[in-house]
């Protein structure tokens, strides 16, 4: 689910997405199935997709609710009275992970034979396409720069200077890599804080590392920072 302004969270399943809106407590902690029934309630369902439902993001800034399915279709709603606004089709292959940043850019993953990039204005303009030639296991879209996270094959015998794991930074526009970093270890997610000024990576070893980063310029000032 993706929180949504205070008080509202979205939850999709098979080939809907629910607006749940809470009453006053504002809290869940601990429901059992009943408690969470009588708890919640659902204020929009949102259809249009016919099979399962893989990703969803959504900003209440821009008033858009985007969700993706293994239909190969990326729907996109409004946030305060659930209207479909229109259905992007990048090329029919299952849609597995997408992106909306703040400057009205989507970003989508597609994941058959080989894995696709397709960058989207909210209007449903094509602006670009890039065949990799590497799986993604998470990515992030800034007003710049698009983050990837890429884990290699595991090796029989790993050594301490062994790179399983690398962060890719892509020029959004061009697709072009601008900046690799190698890691020692798989990552599972990657998170940008709220202002853009670190990148969290969370990896398989149970630690959290923090890569920070000028605004101005993301591809030349990355480094690790901190390792918990």
């Amino acid at each position: 689910y993706d929180v949504v302004g205070r008080y509202n969270l979205y939850l999709y399943r098979r080939s809907y997405v629910w607006n749940i809106s809470f009453n006053d407590n504002h809290h869940l902690n601990n429901l059992t199935d009943q408690e969470l029934n009588s708890f919640v309630s659902p204020k929009l369902t949102l259809y249009g997709h016919t099979s399962t439902v893989t990703c969803i993001c959504v900003s209440t800034e821009l008033d858009l609710v985007v969700s993706g399915s293994l239909d190969g279709t990326c729907n996109i709603y409004t946030v305060e009275h659930g209207i479909y606004v229109r259905t992007l089709r990048p090329m029919g292959d299952p849609i597995v992970n997408l992106q909306l940043s703040n400057e009205r850019h989507i970003l989508i993953q597609t994941e058959k034979d080989d894995t696709h990039l397709f960058l989207y204005t909210i209007n449903g303009g094509l602006i670009r396409t890039k065949k990799l030639e590497y799986k993604i296991v998470d990515m992030l879209l800034s007003d710049q720069h698009i983050i990837l996270a890429v884990n290699h094959m595991s090796l029989p015998q790993p050594t301490n200077n062994s790179v399983v794991a690398r962060i890719v930074i892509k020029h959004m526009f061009e697709m072009k890599t601008m900046q690799t970093i190698r890691l020692r270890t798989q990552i599972n997610c990657l998170y940008f804080t709220k202002d853009f000024s670190h990148l969290l990576v969370g990896v398989k070893d149970g630690k959290l590392i923090v890569l920070t980063a000028e605004k101005k310029s993301l591809s030349k000032h990355v480094a690790k920072n901190n390792q918990m």
